[in-house]
């Protein structure tokens, strides 16, 4: 196996550990919106940050790799309300590429429970899940960075 610049045989006992960071920024139009439901469409970026690190035994320095990208996404979201002050809200982006040596994808998909607190300002619990896999088309540098990850989140909502 390689990883960076260095190679692993078969059978050597290493240590892996990763890091990843997202942010994302979205213009949304609700295409669809009343009393029972809104529907929209989003556009926007999402910058992605991914650090590995593999540790063998008797290696003095760990081999390390970070990748950066900043991605277009289109979107699509849409909610139903529970009273005056909470919602129900999906979300799902999607970005796909292929482009000059590399093909891929990234898709973010949430689910949202929020509570309103006014028209600009809510709160809320959701679940996510991320997914990305670049590919890379060059026999020099041939490889697949695939990540994949899911969980709770709690977070803060404006609009303008």
């Amino acid at each position: 196996m390689w990883f960076g610049d260095q190679f692993y045989p078969e059978g050597t006992n290493v240590g892996v550990s990763s890091e990843s960071q997202r942010l994302r920024l979205a213009y949304g139009y609700s295409l669809m919106r009343d009393g029972q439901k809104e529907l929209g469409l989003a556009a926007g970026l999402t910058y992605t940050k991914f650090e590995a690190e593999v540790q063998v035994d008797n290696q003095q320095q760990p081999e390390r790799v970070r990748v950066e990208a900043l991605l277009p996404t289109i979107g699509v979201f849409g909610s139903v309300p529970f009273g005056d002050k909470w919602r129900l809200g999906a979300d799902i982006d999607l970005f796909a590429l292929d482009f000059d040596r590399y093909e891929g994808y990234m898709a973010y998909l949430t689910l949202d429970l929020e509570r309103r607190f006014n028209e600009h300002f809510g709160a809320g619990l959701g679940y996510n899940f991320y997914g990305m896999r670049l590919k890379s088309k060059n026999r020099d540098l041939d490889g697949t960075l695939r990540t994949r990850y899911q969980g709770p989140k709690v977070y803060l909502n404006v609009r303008f």
